[in-house]
């Protein structure tokens, strides 16, 4: 079995490749910045809406307008950290090198269809995950059961096989 050591996985973590990303609303009053280590995964999140409650949600930045491949994630964090210390300004004067029209950057990532199916399965990936946690706490886990039959037929089986 190959095990990692804390420095191994410290090591793989900070060689991975980081992107920078800025994202902004329609009207281009909002910018947040962010780091992630799969910047299309992570737009389509964005564009599809899928995490509510969060900054992005709120003020609906479905539209990227900056983004930097950094080799190393460490390096990334810095330059995130580094960006949102930025004065606003800067920040539009990076953006606007790169992309003087503020166009969306990914707007032809992703179909309606795609961005749709994103939305769907982080519904159910969410409904699956509280009713394992509502199982769970019940009684105990029951995970396999859970995909098989309903919550009803999870705490039969389990009482069932005692």
């Amino acid at each position: 079995m190959f095990a990692l050591t804390l420095v191994d996985f410290l090591f793989l973590l900070l060689m991975k490749t980081g992107f920078v990303y800025i994202m902004s609303n329609k009207n281009r009053t909002v910018l947040y910045i962010g780091v992630n280590n799969n910047i299309e995964r992570r737009v389509k999140e964005h564009k599809a809406g899928v995490v509510s409650n969060t900054f992005t949600s709120r003020y609906m930045l479905y539209e990227l307008l900056y983004f930097e491949r950094i080799e190393g994630f460490g390096k990334a964090i810095d330059r995130e950290k580094q960006l949102k210390s930025w004065r606003r300004e800067w920040k539009w004067d990076l953006i606007k090198m790169d992309n003087p029209d503020l166009i969306d950057q990914a707007a032809d990532w992703f179909t309606i269809e795609e961005l749709e199916e994103r939305r769907l399965n982080y519904a159910l990936s969410r409904t699956i995950l509280q009713t394992l946690n509502q199982v769970q706490s019940d009684d105990g886990p029951c995970w396999a059961k859970v995909q098989v039959g309903s919550i009803d037929d999870c705490k039969d089986s389990e009482s069932s096989s005692e």
